[in-house]
């Protein structure tokens, strides 16, 4: 007799984290976008009123879609744990309240602002939305019952816990130094904490299939940011002490993090090392003194256009800002596309370390280093072009680069999950396409609307909206139907 799907099912733990996972992303993202801009661009009109009913209507918004899309997933899968449920609806109330709060506090600090001022008013901004998630998610991990809560809670809680701590970091920076750079320090921070308390937040999973996919995507990703760690700590610190401070903390918790998710995590440390474009620190393959200096040396330049530190760097800078840019559209704006742009070449780093992985032979290193090189080269050219190019080419250009990147991927995941390409491909769109199209608006859409930033605004929200929700249903079917693929094996 059929029965219906119950608390604990597979269907149900999928369908719940995946809900809870997907809401908390839309409300991020937009209450962060909507902050940033609303204090950017309302707060120097001096008019409390119509600053704060433009967030309410943000945050009306956020509560309506989050609302209709959780139920409908609530409806397929019976209901929400009773924890998961409480935490969700806790999640939200404080990212509301924090905000309506920051947003106050903002408005009488941001009376006769500066672009400083404008950049603490967007960090502080960040730092309170991360409150929300923070409270909701340790109310998750001490009654996690299933193994999707177990994965959806320590993620949750690392995410919000590093966008909060290295938001304060990068205040401290721009209190002292008064620098557009502290966008930048954000950003690095934010992947260091985020790193190191994920492995130590990190439960043991279970060897399903998601869970084992879910920690191998972990580990693979983790190996790039070691190289991006290292290069943006070097640049930003010019010490060598901290160079070293931060690429030993990074190996600890890289170690820490296997440790947590397999019975080998030495194995996993060195393959990941290998994998992040680092074997002149383990030396696996070979011991050849030359190939160690040549690949020491591709390390650095692949390192410093990869992850996602290398554009903000550009897009912070004036020049670059003035270029692209109309005089008329405001700095708020300039901001969120340094932010969306850090999130859409991230691919770089993918393409850099997984061509060498997707093949695989110890006799190709060599040439395929040589390969990363090249196309290091490649991507610096384009970038160079594109400052004359306008801002719709531009937009292009990164496009086309970005789809480039994506091919390596394929063969990466079928070497190594045995992974349909339909799966992987949907797992690839799913984490490239919101960045994508959060950087083509910002640099296209200003050339065809002057001077409206409502609409750009606007314009961003719906794509992101639409893209998060996509991807999140793409989730929820894949593994949905790895779960009943595999329960059809056993019978």
């Amino acid at each position: 007799m059929h029965r219906p799907a119950q608390n604990g099912t597979p269907e149900k733990r999928i369908f719940s984290a995946i809900a809870l996972n997907g809401s908390s992303r839309l409300i991020r993202i937009i209450t962060q976008i909507g902050m940033i801009t609303a204090m950017g661009m309302l707060l120097p009109t001096q008019d409390l009123a119509v600053s704060l009913f433009f967030l309410l209507i943000i945050e009306i918004g956020t509560t309506l879609t989050t609302k209709t899309f959780t139920q409908s997933l609530m409806n397929k899968c019976d209901k929400f744990d009773q924890y998961e449920s409480s935490a969700f609806y806790l999640n939200f109330s404080l990212s509301v309240i924090a905000s309506i709060v920051t947003f106050l506090l903002s408005y009488f600090y941001l009376n006769n602002s500066t672009e400083i001022d404008h950049i603490f008013g967007s960090l502080f901004s960040v730092m309170a939305i991360s409150i929300g998630p923070i409270i909701s998610s340790m109310t998750i991990i001490p009654q996690a019952r299933f193994s999707a809560s177990v994965n959806f809670g320590p993620i949750a809680l690392s995410e919000s816990i590093s966008v909060f701590t290295s938001s304060i970091f990068a205040i401290i920076f721009a209190f002292f130094f008064h620098s557009y750079e502290a966008i930048i320090v954000y950003l690095i921070f934010q992947r260091i904490f985020e790193f190191c308390i994920l492995s130590f937040f990190c439960y043991p999973l279970p060897r399903s299939l998601p869970d084992r996919v879910t920690a191998v995507e972990h580990l693979r990703f983790s190996a790039p940011l070691i190289a991006t760690f290292l290069i943006t700590s070097a640049v930003v610190t010019a010490d060598q002490f901290f160079v070293s401070l931060f690429f030993g903390a990074d190996v600890f918790a890289l170690y820490a993090f296997a440790r947590r998710l397999t019975d080998q995590p030495v194995r996993i440390l060195m393959h990941a090392l290998e994998r992040s474009m680092i074997p002149t620190l383990v030396s696996i393959k070979s011991n050849i003194d030359q190939y160690k200096k040549f690949c020491l040396h591709a390390f650095f330049l692949c390192s410093l256009i990869s992850g996602s530190f290398f554009l903000p760097f550009i897009a912070g800078s004036k020049p670059f800002v003035d270029f692209l840019f109309p005089e008329n559209l405001h700095d708020s704006y300039k901001f969120i596309s340094i932010f969306s742009a850090q999130s859409a070449f991230i691919p770089i780093g993918s393409l850099l370390f997984s061509i060498l992985v997707s093949f695989g032979r110890t006799k190709w290193i060599f040439f395929f280093t040589f390969t990363r090189l090249f196309v290091a080269f490649s991507i610096i050219l384009i970038l160079a072009l594109s400052l004359s190019l306008n801002s719709v080419q531009f937009a292009i250009t990164v496009a086309f680069m970005n789809v480039a990147m994506l091919i390596p991927n394929f063969a990466l995941a079928n070497r190594d999950l045995n992974i349909p390409t339909t799966k992987v491909l949907k797992a690839i769109l799913r984490g490239h396409v919101p960045g994508l199209i959060g950087l083509s608006v910002c640099l296209a859409t200003p050339l065809f609307v002057h001077g409206s930033s409502y609409f750009l605004f606007l314009v961003q929200i719906v794509l992101t909206i639409s893209s998060v929700i996509i991807s999140t249903l793409l989730i929820a079917k894949d593994e949905i139907s790895s779960i009943k693929i595999s329960r059809w094996r056993k019978k």
